[in-house]
């Protein structure tokens, strides 16, 4: 079983979020805007939540990690990762 990817919102910001599934674990890759410190412009800041069926998240750092800490809590159900 491979993480798939289920979906993607595109705002009109710019943002995004892209959301993959595997299992009943859910990640959610959300791009979003960061001001700049002098109040003009921003920048693109991405970060990757692992969610679990039960709502509670954990926020990684790059899309690797949080897919290997999912896999790593399905080993541990006794789920095909």
């Amino acid at each position: 079983m491979k993480w798939e990817k289920i979906g993607t919102t595109v705002y009109a910001t710019g943002e995004r979020t892209v959301t993959y599934a595997k299992g009943d674990l859910r990640i959610e890759s959300r791009k979003h805007r960061i001001p700049h410190a002098n109040g003009e412009g921003y920048w693109m800041h991405t970060n990757y939540v692992l969610i679990w069926p039960d709502g509670y998240s954990r926020d990684f750092y790059s899309l690797r990690l949080a897919m290997t800490a999912g896999n790593e809590d399905l080993e541990k159900r006794g789920e095909e990762a």
